[in-house]
């Protein structure tokens, strides 16, 4: 009965030391530091994961607000052109072209008002854009044709207006509307092609959180 006893004893050491051995055993990393298997060692990687998550939270947040000042922007300019009688009769771009103090290219300006087609079509189509502007961001492909749109409308008030440090800045706030999935296929595209800048660059490898 004693030596049965000690037997048991005996074995509830050594699987107390086993398991004991088991919890602190040091092991490689693929980084090359050596990390044990206590339980408090992965408190830190915890924290970082936490810092991450609630960095990606405000991230979120500040691109959302600055999606929502741009639809406020465009939406608002669309409604006060609405209630203009000249964007109305579709005839706006014809008197915007031909202010003096705007025309930087005047001969380019003259290609443009002189036909009344492109006057109405390039008036009426300002004013959808930017009345229904976030109702284009629910899709991608109308989101898609939205920043083509804007980035031509702004292009135009760079050129034709003489103001392009607020058509830069605009088109520079635009590129908002794209999602990290979709530069990294615009990336992966131009290198594909041969761009002489991406194709020098190495996609940037992210560093373990």
């Amino acid at each position: 009965m004693c030596r049965s006893a000690r037997g048991a004893a005996h074995g509830d050491r050594v699987l107390e030391r086993a398991r004991h051995r088991a919890r602190t055993t040091v092991s490689r990393s693929p980084g090359g530091h050596r990390r044990g298997y206590a339980p408090g060692l992965d408190r830190p990687r915890s924290r970082r994961s936490t810092r991450y998550r609630i960095g990606s939270a405000f991230h979120n947040c500040a691109v959302v607000a600055v999606v929502i000042q741009l639809c406020l922007l465009y939406v608002v300019a669309g409604l006060f052109k609405v209630r203009g009688m000249r964007w109305q009769e579709g005839t706006a771009l014809y008197y915007v072209l031909r202010v003096a103090e705007y025309s930087i290219f005047p001969e380019l300006a003259r290609l443009l008002y002189e036909h009344a087609l492109i006057v109405y079509a390039v008036t009426y189509l300002t004013v959808f854009l930017q009345a229904f502007f976030p109702l284009l961001l629910l899709r991608p492909s109308t989101r898609h044709l939205a920043f083509v749109l804007v980035t031509l409308m702004h292009l135009g008030i760079g050129v034709l207006m003489g103001i392009p440090f607020f058509s830069l800045f605009m088109i520079s706030t635009d590129l908002i509307l794209f999602t990290d999935r979709e530069y990294t296929a615009i990336g992966a595209w131009l290198r594909r092609h041969g761009h002489p800048l991406i194709s020098r660059t190495r996609p940037a490898r992210t560093a373990p959180l």
